[in-house]
């Protein structure tokens, strides 16, 4: 469960409250993530947008057969997200998500890298951005 405030250039707040559900398969070699997500976004002057996004991630050591304590590793994803909101209808976007992580420790990852989206896909002209991510994990 989580909760996103965003505070827009134009001085409005939208809302997120979002339900996920993560679970990791351990294979021969390296590791695979899946991330199921379910959001809802309100505002004062749009009407409320609801989203699902499926994700699946690999994780894949570049030194021997895991991913160990002061190693570098390639973690390579793929996001679907469909949104709906009554004024605009249903829409569909795709990230693509290549990063190079480092575990520091056995509480600590560092990973940084791209988020390339391709959003609009179902009905407005297709728009492409590219997000830089810089990712810190802290197990608690």
């Amino acid at each position: 469960m989580g909760y996103l405030i965003r505070i827009r250039d134009d001085g409005e707040i939208n809302h997120r409250f979002i339900q996920q559900y993560a679970f990791t398969q351990k294979l021969n070699s390296f590791r695979l993530a899946h991330r199921f997500v379910s959001d809802q976004t309100t505002s004062k002057s749009e009407p409320i947008e609801f989203r699902l996004r499926y994700r699946i991630v690999a994780e894949i050591p570049l030194n021997g057969h895991s991913v160990d304590i002061k190693e570098l590793y390639l973690k390579l994803g793929n996001e679907y997200l469909g949104s709906f909101q009554q004024e605009n209808g249903a829409n569909l976007e795709t990230r693509l998500l290549p990063f190079l992580g480092y575990v520091i420790n056995d509480n600590h990852k560092f990973e940084i890298g791209l988020d390339y989206r391709i959003g609009s896909l179902l009905n407005q002209p297709t728009r492409h951005s590219y997000w830089m991510n810089i990712n810190w994990f802290i197990e608690i």
